[in-house]
């Protein structure tokens, strides 16, 4: 371990890299079939240090375009996921994020090689709760920056989700975390194709039996991500069952800015004067003309 440790020291240094790497077909370095070796450990945490250190290895390989295998590494980054979902006494979420981390560079670094792979390896996993979904989540929303397909991971965790509201104890956080992984998808999607809304009916049916603090959440990052009529929907049910006067007031303020927005962008600028009667009452719903809604 101690070996590996200081191998991630070594490897910051692009020189030790260069020579670590093994073009195609040639035999591997020392230090890379040491660590390829150990990568295939069944002490996950030793495994995870040398997958960490080979990640090093051929991403700086990818970025100066020298020629290097990575095939190998990836075979043991998907072991090494997989491995950290099965039982066995341990608290595997750290070898677990240090393999997401790899992973999310690898498909950074050759995103046509690695990155729809990856996607399809970290949504097999989706099933479980907790730390470990809450990693998985953070690496699909990172992958999904990089273009790999998410939505068909994330709908059936949203179920799962949706389930999870029916205990009063649940939090909603996993919930919030699985629609703003959903909503970034979406909203990079939308920029190269046309894509189906039928979507938001699947996010609204998940945060129906929410509480309202969940709600709001999911409607904040419905406007993050510019999905402005999603979260016109979200925020007038909320501002229908507002505790009190003042968050009535800032919740219909929300709702109107979130509704004009939508108007805007739905019919362009033919929608552009009943967009701004919209952002003026902005201000009648509790908030100054002249304020921020941050």
């Amino acid at each position: 371990m101690l070996c590996l440790q200081v191998m991630q020291i070594l490897v910051r240094c692009p020189a030790v890299c260069t020579s670590a790497g093994s073009p195609v077909g040639t035999s591997p370095s020392a230090l890379r079939q040491f660590c390829s070796d150990a990568a295939l450990s069944v002490d996950l945490q030793q495994a995870a240090i040398a997958a960490d250190v080979l990640t090093r290895i051929v991403v700086h390989c990818y970025e100066e375009c020298l020629p290097v295998e990575g095939a190998d590494l990836m075979l043991a980054l998907e072991s090494l996921v997989i491995a950290t979902g099965i039982p066995n006494g341990q608290n595997n979420i750290k070898p677990l994020r240090i393999a997401l981390r790899c992973l999310v560079q690898l498909s950074t670094a050759q995103p046509d090689l690695y990155a729809q792979r990856t996607a399809a390896v970290v949504g097999a996993q989706m099933g479980a709760g907790g730390p470990r979904q809450a990693a998985l989540l953070e690496a699909l929303a990172a992958l999904g920056a990089l273009g790999a397909p998410a939505l068909p991971h994330l709908l059936p965790a949203l179920q799962h989700a949706r389930e999870a509201c029916k205990d009063p104890s649940y939090d909603g956080t996993t919930l919030v975390l699985i629609c703003t992984v959903l909503l970034q998808e979406r909203a990079g999607a939308a920029l190269s194709r046309r894509i189906n809304r039928s979507w938001e009916l699947k996010i609204k049916d998940a945060i129906q039996g929410a509480d309202g603090w969940t709600r709001y959440r999911v409607a904040r990052a419905c406007l993050r991500y510019g999905h402005h009529s999603l979260a016109a929907d979200i925020l007038k049910r909320l501002s229908e069952e507002a505790p009190s006067e003042s968050a009535q007031r800032w919740l219909t303020a929300l709702y109107r800015a979130a509704a004009a927005d939508s108007k805007l962008l739905e019919e362009g600028i033919s929608g552009l004067e009943e967009a701004s009667a919209g952002w003026e009452s902005f201000g009648d719903g509790g908030v100054s003309s002249g304020g921020s809604c941050s």
